[in-house]
């Protein structure tokens, strides 16, 4: 809190959230780091440059109509690019008191005078190395306690080499109030048509507190509480009064049977300073029951999620790990991750490289120098999906449990779909790149790297990289949708060897919500000080910054969402390779900070005779040059196939013509026209797309050996 006497300022806490609102403003600059070209080796400089000179620079952030950010809010997170190439030059934490309230607040001011550069005052001080006049852009972001009030200003300016700006230093403004509502808590449960007692605590961004006439007066800001629905529109409204007690706000507003959010504002009465908090009113457990049984119930889910809000933790495990001898899942059970071994590959490459094991910007060639186009490739292109590279040839190395360097070789043999930087195509064959780069750094196993560089760190004991033929004690086996009455099918195998750094890592719910808390809490680095959060995708699904990855590897979907905006972090792990994947953590958050959520529709498929379904079987060729479809009776069931690969999708019958694809939730309609016949699939969300059977002789090939039913 900020004394207005003396200035002092009272650590509140101690704990920092890292903030994402950084993401949204560099993803513009992500996709310009992504078309860089290597940096030169080292010992090269660029023959235009003078010699490195030391360059002090103090940058000050100061809430507007108020003090310093000082410890007692968390301070300010300083950030120094080089303007035109976007280089970090330096970046930090703001720490110290919020100032002198005298000079600030009180004293005319003198030009020269010191007003924010007063003994202890918060700053933030760096050392720069400069060769040249240098334009920078210099961010701040702050407070970062509470975390919802974060906010950001940046400016450019000049800085020249050896000339310090010191004293008052560079001084970022912030607009804005601290609003934190002290009742309800969050997840409290209203009862519609009762009054619901509304208490709020109001202050300046510095935690300065706000008085009826005081220095900051608290009868020049309006204060409101609203509650909103599961749309988000304004569904009651009534305005908070000023209690007596310091920065504190309270009054009552009667409950509509469809509030789902408390929201309380504050403005500046004639000012620009304004802030807004938000609570969620708890939805039940039987909500979030509710939604995951109806993906079991569709036999679409079976597996574990947590749901962490705060310090509320939603737990369920449901259905079989092991279907067939009804083994059923627990909390810790482990399963594939897929994609999401992209997040532990790329935090790995980042902590190499601030540790200098490694570069990001060299050539990739200083560590895989038979890998062609190694001369122009970096690993910042691999992390960002920027390389071009392909993917492994994945049917030509399954079942030959590869060593990494046959995968390199594998991906190595196929041609890239574009020159360095020159474009954007997810690519997993460039993470692959990025596990045989570590260990040409490291001279160890990529495994033994991840395990001593995160995941020992992190306490992340049940996490591990697989390899071909490791005993994974605790895994689920993987399952396809598939006929009854168990309706799964056992997945493909899944080639381990083939995804290393890629798809090849082995986690637990428990375990994948740690690793979201280690982020939120800076751990193993702060991720806002990276340009982009590498091996994530950032999203905006409620009007506030988070970061998720899902991955789909056979048997095993999986989904890892972390929040910012809100103390929430979801996870979800599925031993059924359905779309739940990629929907789970988006609508799970949704119902737990109050939104509308639809859940699947209740499913039961059709009793068609077999022999009526066998008149589908055949081949179908698509109007382009896409892929085509072979549909067999196997085990007295229809299935599809793309290209005459084995076992492919089961199709459910919804009706004698009309047929569900589970793994893509895609309904498949058949129908004849003249002495042809259509399959048109349709996916959720509008797309389609129709292949053409020229004859009904029945199935095109044989049953491939080997199929699982």
């Amino acid at each position: 809190m900020c004394d207005e006497t003396t200035g002092s300022s009272i650590e509140r806490s101690t704990h920092r959230t890292p903030r994402l609102p950084l993401l949204f403003s560099l993803v513009a600059l992500a996709a310009a780091y992504a078309l860089v070209q290597p940096a030169p080796l080292r010992g090269e400089e660029d023959p235009g440059e003078g010699p490195a000179v030391p360059t002090r620079l103090v940058v000050r952030v100061v809430a507007h109509d108020a003090k310093l950010l000082g410890d007692g809010v968390g301070g300010a997170r300083v950030v120094v690019r080089d303007a035109d190439t976007g280089e970090l030059l330096a970046e930090g934490l703001q720490q110290g008191t919020t100032g002198d309230t005298d000079a600030i607040m009180r004293r005319p001011r003198e030009r020269g005078a010191a007003v924010y550069g007063t003994e202890g005052a918060a700053a933030f001080r760096a050392t720069l190395t400069l060769r040249r006049p240098t334009r920078v852009e210099i961010t701040a972001h702050g407070p970062l306690e509470p975390p919802h009030v974060t906010l950001r200003a940046s400016r450019r300016m000049w800085l020249l080499p050896g000339r310090h700006v010191e004293g008052e230093g560079v001084v970022l403004e912030l607009y804005g109030f601290i609003v934190e509502v002290l009742a309800p808590e969050a997840g409290a449960v209203p009862v519609p048509g009762d009054p619901l007692e509304v208490r709020a605590r109001v202050t300046m961004l510095c935690s300065c507190p706000t008085e009826p006439g005081g220095l900051w007066d608290a009868d020049a800001i309006a204060v409101e509480a609203r509650l909103l629905g599961p749309d988000g529109s304004v569904s009651a409204a009534a305005p908070l009064s000023f209690t007596g007690e310091t920065s504190t706000w309270a009054g009552s507003l009667a409950v509509p049977p469809d509030a789902a959010r408390l929201q309380v504002t504050a403005a500046a009465v004639g000012g620009a300073n304004a802030g807004v908090a938000e609570v969620p009113l708890a939805p039940s457990r039987e909500d979030l029951d509710g939604y995951l049984e109806a993906w079991a119930a569709n036999h679409d889910f079976a597996g574990v999620v947590l749901v962490a809000h705060g310090d509320r933790l939603y737990r369920r495990a449901s259905g079989d790990a092991h279907a067939e001898l009804g083994v059923a899942h627990v909390l810790d059970g482990r399963f594939f991750i897929g994609s999401l071994s992209k997040t532990f590959t790329a935090a790995l490459a980042v902590v190499l490289a601030r540790r200098g094991v490694l570069s990001l910007d060299a050539p990739l060639a200083v560590l895989l120098p038979a890998f062609p186009r190694a001369e122009r490739l970096t690993l910042r292109h691999l992390l960002m999906h920027a390389s071009g590279v392909a993917d492994p040839d994945y049917a030509a190395l399954a079942g030959t449990r590869p060593r990494l360097s046959e995968v390199v070789a594998s991906i190595a043999a196929r041609p890239p779909h574009f020159e360095p930087g020159a474009g954007n195509r997810y690519s997993s064959g460039g993470y692959v790149l990025i596990a045989a780069a570590i260990e040409a750094a490291t001279g160890r196993p990529f495994a033994a790297v991840l395990r001593s560089e995160i995941l020992d760190p992190l306490g992340l004991d049940h996490t591990e990289a697989a390899s071909a033929g490791t005993v994974l004690p605790g895994l689920a086996t993987g399952y396809a949708p598939g006929p009854p009455p168990l309706f799964l099918a056992t997945a493909e195998p899944f080639e381990v060897g083939a995804a290393v750094g890629s798809g090849n890592v082995v986690s637990t719910a428990p375990d994948l919500l740690a690793w979201g808390r280690a982020l939120r809490s800076g751990r193993p680095f702060d991720v806002e000080e990276l340009p982009y959060p590498y091996g994530w995708g950032v999203r905006d699904y409620f009007g506030g910054p988070l970061l998720e990855q899902t991955g789909l590897v056979p048997g095993y979907g999986s989904a890892l969402a972390v929040h910012f905006e809100e103390p929430l972090v979801v996870v979800c792990l599925s031993n059924v390779a359905t779309p739940f994947f990629n929907l789970c953590s988006r609508d799970l958050a949704a119902i737990v900070l109050g939104r509308e959520v639809e859940a699947p529709a209740p499913r039961r498929p059709a009793a068609v005779p077999l022999a009526e379904q066998r008149r589908w079987e055949g081949t179908y060729r698509a109007e382009d040059d896409g892929p085509e479809l072979v549909v067999v009776e196997r085990a007295g069931a229809l299935w599809v196939r793309f290209d005459g690969t084995a076992p492919g999708h089961y199709l459910e019958p919804l009706a004698s013509d009309r047929y569900l694809v589970r793994a893509e939730q895609a309904e498949v309609e058949l129908s004849r026209s003249g002495n042809r016949v259509l399959q048109t699939w349709t996916w959720p969300g509008g797309g389609s797309r129709t292949w053409t059977r020229s004859d009904a002789t029945g199935p095109a090939e044989p049953e491939p050996q080997g199929a699982t039913p």
